[in-house]
């Protein structure tokens, strides 16, 4: 993702917002998702790489508000989870 926004969805089992194998954003900003009944509110992968940006307001039920990871994460510049 470049300079986008994913905002306001729910998902049933896992990343509300974002689930993929990987995911790498530059500058975006991922908030008010749900996961309702697992994890990964706001985003929900084996492999997270973020480059500037915000995860903001995301909930679940279980783990990962912002962000579920399963295997690796990369953060770099200014990062915000809030």
């Amino acid at each position: 993702m470049h300079n986008g926004e994913i905002s306001g969805n729910t998902s049933g089992h896992d990343g509300g917002g974002v689930s993929a194998g990987t995911v790498i954003m530059h500058n975006g900003k991922i908030s008010g998702n749900d996961s309702s009944h697992y994890v990964g509110g706001g985003v929900s992968t084996a492999n997270f790489t973020m480059y500037d940006g915000e995860i903001s307001g995301n909930t679940a039920h279980w783990n990962g508000g912002g962000v579920f990871i399963n295997f690796g994460r990369k953060c770099y510049n200014t990062c915000r989870n809030n």
